[in-house]
């Protein structure tokens, strides 16, 4: 919710208006972002515009509801001054009216982020594993400084795997 209302303050800003350029816009974006970040989640403009190319539909027709609700009360502007309550209450209702297609992208984004840390935990245990086989490893064949490096190299695995 709060990248869609920076992305309304900003896309709203009487000053700047539409006549922003699309680094300028994300610069703006993410400096509402972190100045309003309560969750001490961090995101970095990649993170942010991914999550907007989602919401970006939801955000139109939010902004096109609103807009329509402001012309037929005569109210049109497109000054920031307008009630941030007023458009916290119209933000809801309509993430309320749409909360299940939002459930589901965050259901899609929960399982992608579940995915990444599972491909890690099978990257780490694969590492872990090839470094384990070292210790397995055939030393007859080794020469005596192979064999002294390969001694090393075992120590350094069993330390780092709590084996001995």
């Amino acid at each position: 919710m709060l990248l869609a209302k920076a992305w309304l303050q900003i896309s709203e800003d009487s000053i700047t208006g539409s006549q922003q350029r699309d680094k300028e816009f994300w610069r703006r974006i993410i400096a509402y972002y972190e100045k309003s970040n309560t969750s001490n989640v961090a995101r970095t403009q990649a993170n942010l515009k991914t999550h907007w190319h989602y919401m970006n539909p939801f955000a139109v027709a939010f902004n096109q509801m609103n807009a329509a609700k402001k012309a037929a009360k005569g109210k049109v502007t497109n000054s920031t001054s307008s009630s941030g309550n007023r458009l916290d209450e119209i933000l809801e209702k309509h993430i309320e009216e749409n909360k299940k297609t939002f459930e589901r992208y965050q259901n899609s984004l929960d399982m992608k982020n579940a995915l990444k840390e599972r491909k890690m935990k099978i990257k780490e245990e694969k590492v872990k594993n090839d470094e384990i086989s070292i210790i397995f490893m055939d030393p007859t064949t080794m020469s005596e400084d192979g064999r002294e490096i390969w001694r090393n190299r075992c120590d350094e695995i069993k330390i780092k795997y709590n084996m001995k």
